[in-house]
């Protein structure tokens, strides 16, 4: 090491590793991200009038009461400002989801313990819809949601484990 800082080099520091089922995490949150804020400007670009005469075409497609029903309520409550609301709300999650899958890429302990809480949510959930129909698409949301949570709890503890022999 004294050498090559007496020749005028720099012994190169150690790479910042970078859990490769981070950035995967990262990359499918981005995604949800992009596909929110999509669906936000679908909102806008459709306006209600179009999307009142889609849901009338689902109604009458799959038979349904058109004086009643969930969708009958949908399409009595779309207006201008509604989709605005709506739109505004979808672009606050795509925000929101798209800071975690920043701070996951770069590997920050606020989005790991936001995405592990996030995720977490959702396991009871899961596990009510996986107990009620038994198959293999419930099963799989639950397994990679708790692959998920365990992840980011595991990359949680390594970050307070780094800091602590940073401090010693």
């Amino acid at each position: 090491m004294l050498e090559s800082q007496q020749a005028g080099t720099v012994a190169p520091s150690p790479a910042v590793h970078h859990d490769p089922s981070l950035r995967v995490i990262a990359a499918l949150v981005a995604g949800k991200s992009l596909l929110a804020m999509s669906l936000a400007v679908g909102l806008e670009l459709l306006g209600p009038l179009r999307m009142r005469q889609w849901i009338d075409k689902l109604i009458a497609h799959f038979h349904m009461n058109p004086d009643s029903g969930f969708l009958a309520l949908l399409s009595d409550q779309i207006s201008s400002q509604s989709v605005h609301v709506a739109a505004a709300a979808i672009v606050a999650y795509a925000m929101l989801h798209g800071a975690e899958a920043f701070g996951l890429w770069f590997d920050q302990s606020w989005a790991s313990l936001f995405g592990c809480i996030g995720a977490a949510i959702y396991v009871p959930f899961e596990s009510i819809a996986l107990w009620q129909h038994r198959h293999w698409f419930p099963a799989t949301v639950l397994l990679v949601n708790v692959f998920v949570v365990l992840i980011l709890a595991r990359n949680i503890r390594n970050l307070r484990a780094r800091r602590a022999a940073r401090a010693c």
